[in-house]
Formats: structure tokens, C-alpha cells, sequence
């Protein structure tokens, strides 16, 4: 085991420990300008264990009106998935896989089981501002609902 610091692909970098020239242990990955995109543990040079992944891509946090769309009694799949900018969580094989967190800006969090990537059960959100917790169902392949 050896602890590096790499430049990688396309002009990123990655700091932590290497086998046999691979991601392997715990590191943090950064992007070409320097931000940080994943810290955690990897396996064979995936995100594998427990980590936390940065969504810094347009359409995150800061272009989308969070408030509105998280208040709903529906919440859409398709803004879950792009919306976030943080999750901290288990991961397999480069997604998220297990129990998470994805965080909303300051204000919220939604917990869930994933796996394969996509939310699979247990959801609840919880809004920081009010310190209130709602537990959100999966209906249908593209939306979480309010369970009252």
C-alpha cells in the first residue's frame, strides 16, 4: 500500500493509497478545478464502503428552487436525482448502495435506503429550519409521495 497524490483523468487529482496501481483504501478525488469530489473509501477504483460524493454539476443546488419542489406533496424522482449536492453513505461498486443521506442546501435531508443507485425504501425528509422528520413512499418508478 502506497498514499499518493495523482493527477488523473482529465487533469483531476486523487490522494490517498494505491495496490497495484489502483484506488484502493481511503483517498479524495478532486476535479480539474481543484473541488473536491469524493472522499471515502474505494475498492479497485470505485467509490466502495463509506464515503460522501459532491454534486458541484449545473442543475444542483442554487439553480433549482429546492423549496418549492421539497414542500410538495409529490416529490419528483428526476429532482431528487439532480438536485442534491451532497451524499454521505454506503456505496458498491461506484454507486450508492445502502443506507444515505442526500442533502438539499442548508435546509434539507433525505434519508433512504439505496441500491444499485437509485432510492430502493425507508425515506424520510427532514427539514432543518423546522427540525421536523416526514416519512416519504415510493410511488410509482418517478415520485415519492407523503405519508400522513
Amino acid at each position: 500500500i502506497a498514499e499518493v497524490i495523482l493527477e488523473v483523468i482529465r487533469n483531476g487529482r486523487f490522494e490517498g493509497e494505491l495496490v497495484d496501481g489502483k484506488m484502493n483504501g481511503y483517498g479524495r478525488l478532486f476535479d480539474e478545478q481543484g473541488k473536491l469530489i469524493y472522499e471515502g473509501d474505494f475498492v479497485e477504483d470505485q467509490f466502495h464502503g463509506v464515503g460522501i460524493l459532491y454534486n458541484h454539476k449545473t442543475g444542483s443546488l442554487g439553480d433549482i428552487d429546492e423549496i418549492a419542489t421539497l414542500e410538495k406533496t409529490a416529490i419528483d424522482l428526476n429532482f431528487v436525482r439532480r438536485a442534491w449536492d451532497r451524499y454521505e453513505g454506503l456505496f458498491f461498486g461506484g454507486q450508492f448502495h445502502g443506507r444515505g443521506y442526500l442533502h438539499f442546501g442548508p435546509r434539507f435531508k433525505l434519508f433512504a435506503r439505496f441500491k444499485n443507485g437509485e432510492i430502493e425504501s425507508g425515506c424520510c425528509l427532514q427539514d432543518r429550519t423546522t427540525n421536523s422528520v416526514e416519512k416519504l413512499d415510493i410511488y410509482g418508478p418517478e415520485l415519492l409521495r407523503r405519508i400522513n
